[in-house]
């Protein structure tokens, strides 16, 4: 038999556990009132550039743009 890995996790226990680790960080809004509560102007600055850049096709990794580039050039 192979050897299996370990058990999975709920979601809800993942969830806890990142919160554990990451606590100062999440409720960070609480105490420093300079931090946004939710992410939403972050996450709208990088939507258009990010949805043209998969529009135009060029959603491919930086490594395989380089060699395409190139080969084009050739």
């Amino acid at each position: 038999m192979g050897r299996q890995g370990p058990v999975k996790q709920s979601v809800a226990f993942n969830l806890l556990k990142r919160f554990r680790l990451h606590a100062d960080a999440v409720l960070l809004f609480i105490t420093d009132h300079a931090v946004p509560f939710t992410n939403n102007l972050g996450e709208r600055a990088v939507r258009m550039p990010n949805v043209n850049q998969k529009v135009s096709g060029n959603n491919t990794g930086f490594g395989k743009n380089r060699a395409l580039r190139q080969r084009a050039l050739q």
